[in-house]
């Protein structure tokens, strides 16, 4: 896979789902009433870089960013509000 591809496919167990709502909270520096990863992309760069769909609320997503280094660490890049089901990832 080359730097520019994204693979698509369902959330799976690559970040556990309590540690990346850990993350995102800490990041945003706020709760959500659910956090639900609904979708998962990846792009090969220098480490990995995760992007997920999360469920938040009853018709409520966002999107977050996360960064995976070479060593396994975990860093949020961005995190997106006020998504729908229906938006891009």
């Amino acid at each position: 896979m080359s730097a520019g591809e994204h693979n698509h496919r369902q959330m799976d167990e690559t970040i556990k789902t309590q540690t990346l709502e850990k993350l995102v909270e800490n990041f945003v520096n706020k709760g959500y009433p659910e956090f639900k990863p609904v979708q998962h992309t990846t792009q090969v760069v220098s480490g990995i870089n995760h992007k997920y769909k999360i469920q938040v609320g009853k018709n409520v997503y966002i999107h977050a960013k996360i960064h995976e280094n070479t060593k396994g660490e975990l860093s949020v890049l961005s995190v997106d509000e006020g998504k729908t089901l229906s938006d891009a990832l």
